[in-house]
């Protein structure tokens, strides 16, 4: 059980809000029902682009099918909450290093209406995105645009949130971990940095346009893209690889730990990185709680 000493998590980890037996059941019928499946062999024969459409019915339902294709901890196959898991020190031999980005879903958000925003985001979060919740995330930061605040609330239950809580419960069981949180705008484009950002910068890819939405013509790594940021993400993403910490001269300054007496987060804003304690701690103080209904 070790032969993996270091991982680097992204596009979110799952959300401590797991999936219970009564729910997998219900989806399961409901699969059988719209395929008309009346046996495993009558499920079994489907072809994949049924299995695709099926799926597709009940993964656009989420408020009444939450997390349709997350595991469910059964106690026999998978013992244990994740968190548990990790809590309890199963993994407290692997350095972890995760993070996002401020605009994961600007993409979903460009074009739509508040209204539009704001339905979504309650279809998606059901109770956790009760009108209550949603006026005291908004209203915290006077000086965080009204747009913003949706949208930033929308990224930390779907993102930060889980990505900080994986952390935490990692952290927990005795494992050094690491948090970052790009906060970039590409010259000339209207979205923050996307879901994705640094993958074309740690490749080297940037004359490869990457879109989350090739309609908006906005690459993750945006249309004139910072060569600049190559070396520094590449860096760390390499630095942590080798020695098990992503800081050092590549970004000009040293990279602590997160820990639950030392919530460090590495904040890259335009290019510039700095280590902030207790990274947005009013947001986080409204949605961390979120993640446990």
């Amino acid at each position: 059980n070790q032969y993996i000493s270091k991982a680097i998590c992204e596009s979110s980890c799952y959300a401590n809000t797991q999936k219970t037996m009564e729910l997998g059941k219900k989806i399961g019928r409901r699969f059988a029902e719209l395929a008309g499946a009346r046996s495993l062999k009558d499920l079994l024969s489907l072809p994949p682009e049924k299995v695709l459409e099926y799926s597709e019915m009940i993964f656009n339902a989420p408020t009444e099918y939450p997390r349709p294709f997350e595991r469910v901890c059964d106690g026999k196959l998978l013992p244990l909450n994740p968190y548990e898991a990790l809590r309890s020190g199963i993994a407290r031999h692997v350095r972890v290093m995760a993070g996002c980005t401020s605009g994961e879903y600007d993409t979903a958000s460009y074009g739509r209406s508040e209204e539009e925003l704001l339905a979504i985001i309650k279809g998606l979060f059901g109770d956790r995105a009760s009108e209550e919740n949603l006026n005291r995330y908004i209203n915290s930061d006077p000086s965080r645009e009204r747009r913003a605040a949706i949208m930033d609330f929308r990224c930390d239950l779907a993102v930060r949130m889980p990505i900080l809580c994986m952390l935490e419960a990692q952290a927990a069981g005795g494992a050094d971990t690491y948090l970052y949180f790009f906060d970039y705008l590409p010259e000339g484009d209207f979205l923050r940095s996307q879901h994705l950002f640094e993958i074309p910068f740690f490749n080297d890819k940037l004359e490869i346009p990457m879109d989350m939405d090739v309609t908006l013509h906005q690459p993750v790594q945006g249309n004139h893209p910072d060569h600049s940021l190559v070396p520094q993400i590449q860096g760390c993403w390499a630095g942590f690889a080798r020695t098990g910490n992503p800081g050092g001269p590549h970004i000009g300054c040293e990279w602590p730990p997160y820990r639950l007496d030392n919530k460090v987060t590495m904040v890259m804003k335009q290019g510039i990185w700095n280590a902030f304690r207790d990274f947005r701690k009013t947001d986080t103080s409204i949605t961390q709680p979120l993640m446990n209904m």
